[in-house]
């Protein structure tokens, strides 16, 4: 039996606004091509009965991506002396591998657990939010999904971002980073216990406990890097340790 490329593991309410969505698993039979991340499984998070393209139009791509400063419709009210108002909003063509893979998977049934356990042909890391805040479907939801597909993920090599650090359950930290776009959020989310990616422009400086994202200073690949996986609890003979990992920062999408 064929298998597939892509299978849906969640189907239900927005953690954000209750709206219908989906979770979407790819890649897992054809390697991405993507040149950024490299190899891995890629996770989609979309809205269930609107096109993605047609969501970022509407507004209704906030069940999965919440109230992120660079969806087009957040971006158009964003204040004339923001810096971020003088560049393009979110880079995802929607238009293309989001509505593809939406279009093929949307309105199926959610795979079986045999199905999800049987359905990779190798092992690499996993892209939590090709598009789509992560933190938008339960974490228990994810957390099912990745034990299913434990002899298939590599969770050392499995990058992923939320906006959503301020108010999502605070365990989300060990998986993936806080999306931040300045000083002062990035401190706030560590606080929270997140290790930051911070968005910034030209004008700005790296940061003390910050490093440039290695794809663009080395060209290094996501799946060989490992930076973003979140913050990792390291045992110790006292107890739990964070992970002394610096944090990440990017010159903006143009």
């Amino acid at each position: 039996m064929k298998r597939p490329n892509a299978l849906k593991f969640y189907d239900g309410p927005s953690e954000i606004d209750g709206s219908p969505i989906v979770g979407i698993v790819s890649g897992l039979v054809t390697r991405s091509r993507n040149l950024k991340t490299g190899d891995l499984f890629q996770t989609w998070i979309m809205p269930r009965d609107v096109k993605p393209n047609d969501a970022v139009k509407t507004g209704d791509d906030r069940g999965v991506c919440a109230d992120c400063r660079m969806r087009p419709k957040e971006h158009k009210l964003l204040s004339a002396d923001d810096p971020f108002r003088l560049l393009h909003p979110c880079y995802v063509k929607t238009f293309q591998g989001p509505r593809s893979v939406w279009q093929g998977t949307h309105d199926l049934d959610v795979a079986s657990v045999d199905d999800i356990a049987n359905a990779a042909n190798r092992r690499t890391g996993l892209r939590f939010g090709a598009w789509g805040d992560p933190a938008s479907i339960p974490l228990a939801a994810w957390q099912i999904f990745l034990r299913v597909m434990h002899a298939s993920i590599d969770l050392d090599r499995s990058p992923g971002y939320t906006h959503q650090w301020e108010t999502c359950d605070p365990l989300w930290a060990r998986y993936v980073m806080a999306s931040v776009h300045s000083s002062d959020e990035r401190r706030r989310a560590k606080a929270r216990g997140f290790r930051t990616f911070r968005i910034i422009t030209d004008l700005d400086d790296l940061e003390s406990g910050e490093v440039l994202c290695v794809h663009v200073t080395h060209g290094t690949q996501c799946v060989d890097c490992g930076l973003c996986d979140g913050t990792n609890l390291r045992s110790t003979m006292t107890g739990a340790m964070m992970d002394g990992r610096k944090d990440v920062a990017i010159y903006i999408h143009r």
